[in-house]
């Protein structure tokens, strides 16, 4: 996974609409730009009772220049890459997607992906939806991913084939397997284990940036501590940790914040500044954007010990 800056590559005036509810609508480009293959699997309707389901699943084979776009999804959408290149955006992120790579298209964002200028492009996709989905996302910490790195992908094709399985069983139980599956699905993304060691360079550079959050940490800053460029650095971060170093500054200032919360003795701008925000407004959106919630109100209901987001996936 690399990060994407050029704009121009998702602008499409092809794109037709195929689905629509309130405040949440999907796009694609039209049919004979999209698929030469893809086996779907579309789950029975989710039960009422039923906190996480799996609604469907897709094996597609896509050609260059299949373009999907989705405005505030009610669903995650779990996009692992096996051949071919995929520029995705989320929001105002970008990324330039690789074999290997896992893309999360989050439910509630403005996300969508473009097959890159490789022939054809293979993939698989799991959609989940459910009541209890944003707040596991936000406790296990995918909530913070936008692209995963080191997803075992044979377990990950494995538990497509029992979702499959089970589509169509009648037997007695088999909702609660599937529910229980779609659960285990997002565990294993979230504590997946790198292959490769964190290098001792790295893992000094994590304490500095552990130590150091009230300061400005530039870009340049870490890799002049790190003894690499700027580009190497984030190849680096990607390579062991599956994100930037943007984003793994995202979460170590707000594991902090959450502990500074917790005390009960600083102010939201106190706790921003401590965090390195020049701007509580900017603090608080970010805060935001991590846990669903504003420090304040997190302060006034009591959370004191939240699920915290680790880097060691």
């Amino acid at each position: 996974m690399r990060v994407w800056n050029d704009l121009s590559v998702f602008e499409d005036d092809s794109l037709v609409l195929f689905a629509s509810e309130v405040e949440s609508r999907q796009y694609c480009s039209p049919k004979k730009q999209r698929e030469p293959h893809s086996e779907v699997v579309i789950m029975p309707p989710k039960p009422s009772w039923c906190m996480l389901w799996p609604d469907a699943f897709y094996r597609s084979i896509l050609r260059h220049g299949a373009h999907f776009r989705r405005e505030a999804p009610k669903f995650l959408a779990i996009e692992h890459l096996y051949e071919g290149v995929v520029y995705f955006r989320q929001d105002d992120k970008m990324y330039l997607c690789e074999p290997g790579d896992t893309f999360l298209m989050h439910p509630g964002k403005n996300n969508e992906f473009i097959i890159g200028p490789d022939a054809l492009c293979r993939k698989s996709s799991l959609m989940l939806s459910g009541p209890l989905l944003n707040d596991i996302l936000i406790r296990n910490g995918l909530g913070s991913f936008d692209v995963l790195s080191g997803v075992d992908a044979e377990r990950f094709e494995s538990m497509l084939d029992a979702i499959k399985e089970m589509s169509n069983s009648r037997v007695r139980g088999v909702q609660e397997r599937l529910s229980a599956l779609s659960y285990e699905m997002l565990q294993a993304l979230a504590h997946r284990e790198s292959e490769l060691p964190i290098p001792p360079e790295l893992e000094s550079l994590l304490r500095y940036m552990e130590e150091n959050t009230a300061k400005d940490l530039t870009l340049k800053l870490l890799a002049h501590r790190c003894g690499c460029s700027a580009p190497q650095l984030i190849r680096i971060f990607n390579r062991h940790l599956g994100m930037t170093p943007y984003r793994m500054l995202i979460q170590i200032r707000m594991r902090l914040a959450i502990r500074l919360l917790a005390e009960q003795r600083f102010s939201v701008k106190e706790v921003a500044a401590r965090t390195g925000y020049r701007c509580a407004r900017n603090f608080t959106t970010e805060f935001k954007n991590t846990y669903d919630i504003t420090p304040k109100e997190w302060q006034r209901r009591g959370f004191f010990h939240p699920m915290p987001i680790s880097r060691e996936r």
